[in-house]
């Protein structure tokens, strides 16, 4: 089990992800109405909130639902969260290291979530750098290659983010989408 460290420069409510960020993201890159959406790191439900389908999902271990405890997994079609960027998880000697998380989030729901097709993660420029060819080629032989990435700033976090939408079976060419405004808190 991971536990999550919430140390950090910013404090819990700094690191929500703002409405207006969600809202841009998700008038660039819809959701279909049909998913079956998990958001597996809710935090104030800012994004959550705003997801319009038929069925949906959070886990947040603030509410004691850990996203390993979650018994919906082959249900969901869709996750799309901001992640944690660092947390305790196993290194190769099983030793409990706190790192970089994303690219371990981005393993574990590909190879658990039997009928998922569609992730989506908002991430720093640290964590886009854990995005290595080695890493996305091993995520290509899972199914999942990048459809769409989205390029924003904001003046309340580290600056440039990406929000990197992950599809199974996708063969298409990859949409980007630069908001040239920089979000204001």
């Amino acid at each position: 089990m991971i536990i999550y460290n919430k140390m950090n420069i910013l404090s819990y409510k700094e690191i929500q992800t703002a409405i207006p960020v969600w809202t841009e993201l998700l008038r660039l890159n819809p959701i279909d109405k049909d998913a079956i959406v998990l958001e597996p790191f809710k935090g104030d439900g800012n994004l959550y909130n705003l997801i319009d389908t038929n069925q949906k999902y959070y886990c947040e271990i603030e509410e004691n639902k850990d996203i390993y405890d979650f018994k919906e997994k082959d249900e969901i079609t869709t996750i799309i969260t901001n992640p944690p960027f660092k947390a305790n998880i196993p290194n190769k000697k099983g030793e409990m290291v706190y790192k970089n998380a994303v690219f371990f989030f981005l393993d574990y729901f590909t190879l658990n979530y039997k009928n998922l097709n569609t992730l989506g993660f908002l991430i720093n420029a640290t964590a886009f750098n854990a995005l290595t060819p080695y890493r996305l080629t091993k995520l290509a032989k899972q199914g999942f290659t990048i459809s769409a990435i989205t390029i924003l700033n904001t003046n309340w976090w580290y600056g440039t983010y990406y929000y990197i939408i992950f599809r199974k079976d996708y063969t298409n060419k990859t949409d980007i989408h630069i908001i040239p405004k920089t979000f204001m808190k």
